[in-house]
């Protein structure tokens, strides 16, 4: 038994934070004529997220008493293969194109050949692991074991956008959050995409403004 219990927490401790994967799957496409006959290109964010990570929580949570550890991740990019720098803008760009606001809206690593372009920085995609062996240190794996929790995940994302053109004229800026936490065990929610599902929050605030404001610009000579 006690050699069942290592084995359960090394595997934990391997896929507890890093169990996540990055798939986005955007809003259906909507065939109508295009809020505006601009063209988009939506460029890979800017990076300013921090790059400290803290992972000793899973360790502080199996001292006897303590109810839970904390785990920090501020850029889980490595983890969950992925550069989401470009995969968030991908998204981006796709739920714009499929929302047919401008007459095409495309990703681009390029700021170049469009009449306006959505600029935005990453300020935030943290990935926070609070694990628990519910303050019984090893013992408490049993507690996983009968189906009970090993921690709760929470997914926080923060982008900065901006709509501008080619001479750097902005004709929109807004700062959008969204967050998204789900419980994980040893059998359930490992799999489960929180990122997907703050930035689908986020795509659908974008894509309301955008085919609000995208309307009235007219680009400045």
């Amino acid at each position: 038994m006690k050699k069942l219990l290592f084995i359960v927490c090394i595997i934990n401790l391997c896929t507890g934070c890093t169990a996540q994967s990055w798939k986005y799957t955007s809003e259906p496409k909507v065939y109508k004529n295009a809020d505006t006959q601009y063209t988009l290109v939506v460029p890979p964010l800017r990076d300013e997220r921090s790059n400290e990570n803290s992972m000793s929580g899973y360790f502080i949570s199996m001292i006897p008493l303590v109810p839970y550890g904390t785990s920090t991740i501020n850029v889980p990019d490595r983890a969950m293969n992925a550069k989401l720098t470009e995969e968030f803008s991908k998204a981006m760009a796709e739920e714009i194109e499929n929302a047919t606001i401008f007459k095409s809206s495309e990703f681009q690593f390029n700021k170049t050949g469009a009449d306006l372009y959505l600029v935005g920085n990453l300020k935030s995609s943290q990935q926070i692991w609070n694990s628990t062996f519910y303050g019984l240190s090893l013992p408490g794996d049993l507690l996983w074991l009968l189906g009970l929790p090993n921690g709760k995940y929470h997914f926080g994302i923060e982008l900065e956008y901006k709509l501008m053109d080619s001479k750097n004229n902005t004709y929109f800026t807004k700062t959008y959050t969204a967050k998204n936490s789900n419980l994980t065990g040893i059998y359930y929610g490992m799999g489960d995409n929180g990122f997907e599902k703050a930035m689908k929050n986020i795509s659908k605030e974008v894509v309301w403004d955008l085919r609000n404001i995208a309307p009235t610009v007219k680009l400045k000579k």
